[in-house]
């Protein structure tokens, strides 16, 4: 596991690759072939992504994060002391989509306690967004069970 406290680029670099190699490569849940093709993403440039030569922008990450485990979008995001990272569908009941953020947002909220003791300024928009979103969707579900 890898534990860097500034996020620049070079970090960023070096943290995406770590958390690449883990899932990609011989004896891993994913090849660079497999992994080229689903993403549309040159095995090439797979391969400078896991080797650590070069940072993917921000189409590519994604592109990889929604093909790999959610376990690799959890190591690529902890630097940012984000995780909990889960796959959520279209097909994905509402109640699940619900509990998601809501398990989120408890999160968010208890880190940031655990770290400083409140809910700063910084993370308090992040918070009342996640929370307004929990919100909706509770509120959407009752009216729909009020009609029923």
């Amino acid at each position: 596991m890898f534990n860097f406290q500034i996020a620049d680029k070079e970090n960023a670099r070096v943290g995406f690759a770590l958390a690449m190699r883990k899932h990609v490569g011989v004896q891993r849940p994913h090849s660079l072939d497999s992994l080229s093709e689903r993403t549309g993403i040159k095995r090439r440039t797979l391969q400078s992504y896991l080797q650590g030569q070069a940072l993917p922008p921000y189409d590519a990450m994604i592109k990889v994060m929604r093909e790999l485990d959610e376990d690799f979008a959890d190591e690529v995001l902890r630097p940012a002391n984000l995780g909990g990272v889960s796959r959520l569908t279209n097909e994905a009941p509402d109640d699940m989509r619900l509990l998601a953020i809501m398990n989120g947002t408890s999160a968010e909220i208890a880190d940031a306690y655990a770290t400083t003791g409140k809910v700063c300024h910084v993370r308090w928009p992040k918070v009342r967004e996640k929370l307004a979103i929990a919100f909706r969707h509770i509120g959407a579900r009752l009216r729909q069970e009020a009609r029923a």
